[in-house]
């Protein structure tokens, strides 16, 4: 199933897998996390399958996001479009 998280994440894991694509600032704490493709897909399909197998989530279903600016945001958003919610 074409999705547009399989849309911008299967080429770049074909290319490179281990290559950063979410680099992570925190300005209050000075954390700084490097996220890979291979990482980002994993956590995508993690949050993908919670919200279908645990809240009922399938493809169509409206999602609200109300989160701030932070790597797992990007994560939740490639989960959701993950089940093509």
């Amino acid at each position: 199933m074409t999705n547009l998280s399989s849309a911008i994440l299967d080429p770049l894991m074909a290319t490179n897998p281990a290559g950063p694509r979410i680099t992570y600032y925190d300005d209050a704490t000075g954390e700084r996390i490097e996220l890979s493709t291979a990482t980002l897909a994993n956590w995508a399909a993690k949050t993908g399958n919670l919200l279908r197998d645990e809240m009922g989530a399938t493809p169509g279903s409206r999602v609200a996001v109300l989160l701030p600016a932070h790597w797992q945001t990007a994560a939740v958003l490639f989960g959701i479009w993950w089940i093509g919610a």
